[in-house]
């Protein structure tokens, strides 16, 4: 972590460009994340020759894992704000005691966009597995904490409780709900293809009367990030929020694929329940 702290003190525009430089060379290397990029690529965007856009995954990941180290440089200079039409939706939620559900996904830079949401006066708590890594899990709590952003690891009775408190406070709970795990979920479609989506975010947010919306946020070419929230305003069930919360995911990354996390397993679970292995994913994929 000694080395990642050093980092974090390089000026926040050359690090994004290191680390996108870093991921660019990590996207030539022959690793299963890069032909599982290709293969999903090509398979469920319909691009037939992916190579281009799977590169550009790696340098965008590679860009804003080092972006994320230190967020303060990139509040300070303004290179985040909100889209223009979610103005107004955000000033009513700022004013509303009700608590938010934001639903939103590893696309553009997530950090930075619960972080900007902090820095303009929201109570933000977001929710992550916890990671294997002990060192690196606290690196990331701490460094959110410093942001005003608080972490709840999702798992056992603790999480829940303290989740369902948040909710009763009033706060901003982030959930990225955009990965296959192994969590209760609910079927949908992506890409026109089946997906199981977590569901018991959602579950406890219609529990709480919670309002619920979509929040992404993605990069221009100039450096800048905008952040795009949209509520959810159908009906109050669970399955009608995935379908929308799929629906409008798909449409923000087919305007820029380069910035979603395509080297994860998206559709490793099928409609019948099972799980497929790795080497059975990298089969399907092999037959696109």
């Amino acid at each position: 972590m000694i080395l990642l702290r050093l980092i974090s003190r390089f000026p926040y525009r050359w690090r994004s460009a290191l680390g996108a430089l870093l991921g660019s060379i990590f996207g030539f290397l022959p690793l299963r994340e890069q032909r599982v990029a290709r293969g999903q690529i090509r398979k469920f965007l319909g691009v037939p020759h992916p190579r281009s856009i799977a590169r550009g995954v790696f340098s965008h990941i590679g860009r804003l894992a080092a972006e994320s180290l230190n967020l303060h440089p990139a509040l300070q200079s303004g290179v985040c704000d909100i889209y223009s039409d979610s103005a107004d939706l955000v000033r009513e939620l700022s004013e509303d005691r009700k608590p938010v559900l934001a639903l939103t996904a590893h696309f553009g830079n997530w950090e930075l966009m619960a972080a900007y949401i902090a820095e303009i006066g929201f109570e933000i708590v977001t929710v992550g597995r916890e990671i294997r890594h002990a060192g690196l899990q606290q690196f990331i709590e701490e460094s959110r904490s410093q942001l005003g952003i608080r972490t709840i690891w999702r798992g056992g009775l603790s999480g829940q409780r303290q989740l369902i408190q948040e909710m009763k406070n009033g706060k901003v709970v982030a959930a990225l709900i955009d990965q296959d795990t192994r969590v209760h979920g609910q079927d949908s479609q992506f890409f026109g293809h089946y997906v199981t989506t977590p569901s018991s975010m959602i579950d406890l947010a219609l529990r709480y009367n919670a309002r619920i919306v979509t929040a992404f946020n993605y990069r221009l070419e100039s450096g800048r990030y905008i952040i795009e929230i949209e509520e959810v305003k159908e009906e109050r069930e669970t399955q009608a929020i995935i379908d929308t919360y799929n629906s409008r995911l798909e449409n923000i990354i087919q305007r820029y694929p380069e910035q979603w996390v395509w080297f994860h397993k998206r559709w490793r679970t099928l409609p019948d329940g099972k799980r497929l292995s790795s080497s059975e994913y990298m089969e399907l994929l092999a037959h696109a």
